[in-house]
Formats: structure tokens, sequence, C-alpha cells
């Protein structure tokens, strides 16, 4: 499902489990373990505030806040990320 077009709002899903590695790295793996990923500080926070209630837009403000850049810019990039999320099945979208 496609953010943009669709303006779901993005939420953890049930096969994503969360843990920190040694040196403080994070890593989201799905459930059955066939899938690991990194994520960096922004990925994470970007993560944090898949609650199922914040909408793409409000990350998007919140970044605009911290980041000098365009919210197209920014909405490209962290709508990127949550539909890579999504497609290796840690995140759904909800409507």
């Amino acid at each position: 499902m496609n953010a943009l077009q669709t303006h779901a709002i993005p939420r953890h899903s049930s096969s994503a489990h969360f843990h920190l590695e040694a040196d403080g790295v994070t890593v989201l793996q799905t459930t059955e373990g066939d899938r690991r990923f990194v994520l960096n500080p922004t990925a994470l926070a970007l993560w944090e505030l898949c609650d199922g209630e914040t909408t793409v837009q409000e990350m998007v403000s919140a970044a605009a806040e911290l980041f000098s850049a365009e919210d197209e810019t920014l909405r490209a990039d962290i709508t990127r990320v949550l539909q890579g999320l999504a497609d290796a099945g840690l995140l759904e979208w909800t409507p």
C-alpha cells in the first residue's frame, strides 16, 4: 500500500521484534527470524513514531523542525523508509 496515496497511518506489525544489540545497535527482526534490519538513529526515531496514531504528515512536520530540508524531500525520504519496513513485513498501514 502506498502511504502517499491512501493517507494510511503506519503501525508496528505483529511479526516485528525489536531489540538492542551490543554497542547500542538497534535491530528489527521478523518473529520468524528470517530477516534482520539494523536501524540508524533516524530510522529508529521513525519506528518509534509508528504507533498507529501518528500520520506521515506529522512525522514530516516533526522532521522539518529538526532538519533544514524541504517538506517534499522529507516526505519522500520518510515514506521510502516506512514503505521499506512495510514491504519487509515489519509495519502495517492502517486506515
